[in-house]
């Protein structure tokens, strides 16, 4: 029987009620022990900037990053987009990071970092290091530009569709990147909703965030390109982008509750 008729578990049905409950997606949910001092103000004004000191609490509720039922309560969204540390209240809200020798886990470990701090500075650290650590394959021609062994771009939006997809509702599980000597991993809390699976998520759209999605469109990278700049085609680009880098396509993996990606080093 095929995931688009399989009933619904008991994660994806606790989740289902919460939002009836509450009538708005999850991640509009005020998170109860945040407040506005945990948010970062100078990345909040550079997207939603205010003229005046009293706007900017109707700017920030307007635009849900503080829920409107509890003003002075940043949304999950808007904590994990905007917030200084969203960890300290949102622990699941944390890419852990592990670099090791060989094809492994137990080989040696190379790197390991827990990467925090606002979603779009996450996804930043998170490419660094697969930068940093990746091998560059020699060329003996001349003028020829050394082959990284993965293409960065196509790992941004991996990160970033972990980021934004990720199910904040699975608080005991951080999303994992993982960097072998042959390949990358990237494992996201939260499987997919039963009208999806992993052969036809390449060609249909799926927003389990949308208020997160929202936000990361509207964050800018330090080279001025947004996380998020088309809707529905990051799969798709980081399928073209690695296959054209490696030869061999990346692969998804639907395990329990977690969706994990594979991406082939060249």
């Amino acid at each position: 029987m095929g995931r688009d008729k399989r009933d619904l578990d008991g994660f994806e049905m606790e989740r289902l009620l919460h939002e009836r409950s509450l009538h708005h997606a999850y991640d509009e949910s005020p998170v109860p022990d945040a407040s506005l001092e945990d948010l970062d103000h100078g990345i909040l004004e550079r997207v939603f900037p205010t003229r005046e000191e009293s706007d900017s609490l109707r700017v920030l509720r307007n635009s849900r990053v503080v829920a409107a039922e509890a003003p002075t309560r940043p949304t999950i969204a808007g904590l994990v987009a905007f917030g200084s540390q969203p960890d300290a209240h949102l622990p699941q809200a944390v890419i852990r990071a592990v670099v090791y020798r060989g094809s492994q886990m137990d080989g040696d470990v190379v790197d390991e970092h827990d990467l925090d701090g606002p979603g779009g500075q996450q996804v930043d650290r998170a490419v660094e290091l697969v930068g940093r650590h990746m091998r560059r394959g020699s060329s003996k021609d001349v003028g020829r530009e050394d082959r990284p062994q993965f293409d960065l771009g196509a790992v941004m939006e991996a990160v970033v569709n972990a980021v934004a997809h990720r199910d904040y509702a699975v608080v005991g599980s951080r999303i994992r990147l993982l960097e072998f000597d042959d390949r990358l991993e990237i494992a996201s809390p939260g499987g997919l909703p039963n009208t999806l699976d992993v052969e036809s998520m390449r060609y249909r759209q799926y927003t389990r965030n949308q208020l997160l999605v929202t936000f990361l469109s509207k964050l800018t990278t330090a080279q001025g390109r947004r996380y998020i700049e088309e809707r529905g085609e990051g799969v798709e680009r980081i399928v073209q982008r690695s296959t054209e880098l490696s030869g061999r396509e990346p692969e998804f993996h639907q395990d329990g509750h977690e969706l994990r990606l594979t991406i082939w080093g060249a």
